[in-house]
């Protein structure tokens, strides 16, 4: 008899299931942490759009700071943002439709958002931001909220939706990035 060596059907189904397995077990690994680096991409994609726009609105209004340039307003942070990004959408008070229903924090519990204010837009490149300036009230200027993906999910505080806050009374283009604590700071003098 002339009998050739080969695998058994038994032999190769084994070897395929451990395959899946480990497969099972590794590609969500994989996709959450290329997920995770896509969110913070996309989170220093803005970061860097708004540093450049601060400078350059500074720039064109000849002054040495963003209050002086004219940033002093709900209205001026409205049309800062219209002028210096591409806006897709403008949405109305509620956040519809740039803004997810609910939001999370990272220990799962509900985050509250106060959209009722104007200044809420998804811009051309997916991101939703919601502007806020605070007259005064807090040490920084200006809020931003950005959702870093839009309405898409997880809409976890901290994954893909921050708060930038631009403050007064720092020294000029103070940069502070902690993505450990979901801090982000961009300090301009006022």
């Amino acid at each position: 008899l002339n009998m050739k060596k080969a695998f058994t059907l038994a032999e190769v189904l084994v070897t395929l299931g451990i395959i899946g397995v480990v497969s099972a077990m590794t590609v969500p690994s994989l996709m959450q942490n290329h997920q995770r680096k896509t969110y913070v991409t996309q989170l220093h994609k803005f970061y860097n759009e708004l540093s450049q726009a601060l400078t350059q609105y500074q720039t064109d209004n000849n002054a040495v700071n963003l209050k002086e340039a004219g940033l002093n307003s709900q209205d001026s942070a409205n049309n800062f943002i219209k002028k210096y990004f591409k806006i897709a959408v403008e949405c109305d008070k509620s956040g519809s439709p740039c803004f997810a229903e609910t939001y999370k924090k990272m220990n799962g519990l509900e985050l509250t958002i106060e959209n009722g204010a104007n200044g809420l837009y998804t811009l051309a490149s997916g991101q939703s931001i919601r502007v806020s300036y605070t007259s005064g009230a807090y040490t920084y200027l200006v809020s931003i909220i950005v959702d870093v993906n839009g309405k898409q999910g997880p809409n976890i505080q901290g994954r893909d939706f921050f708060e930038i806050f631009i403050y007064k009374k720092l020294f000029k283009h103070i940069i502070i990035l902690l993505l450990k604590w979901q801090i982000i700071t961009i300090a301009y003098e006022i």
